[in-house]
């Protein structure tokens, strides 16, 4: 045994709070002005600006896969242990009848 356990309501909790973080981001991303009035330098931070909000995408990304795939665990393991517990109950009720 591995002996890793999980509660599956606390794992739903921790998948919406990456995909909220990630929406909460890509919100975010969308109100990132595209120009800016910076004299000179104008080019030279918006150039910044995309560099990070790049950056901050991937980080939105990334936490809505992780909410996903802690979605997927829990839905996994749910399935595993409910089936389980049917064969443990089949053998029992089997077992019960001879």
């Amino acid at each position: 045994m591995s002996g890793i356990q999980m509660d599956p309501g606390l794992m739903r909790m921790h998948a919406e709070d990456h995909r909220v973080a990630g929406q909460e981001v890509e919100d975010t991303l969308n109100r990132v002005p595209t120009r800016v009035d910076g004299g000179i330098a104008s080019d030279v931070v918006v150039a910044i600006m995309d560099r990070i909000a790049t950056a901050a995408g991937d980080m939105a990304d990334v936490h809505l896969l992780v909410g996903a795939i802690i979605d997927e665990v829990v839905t996994d393991t749910t399935v595993t242990d409910e089936a389980t517990a049917q064969s443990f109950q089949d053998a029992v009720d089997s077992a019960e009848d001879d």
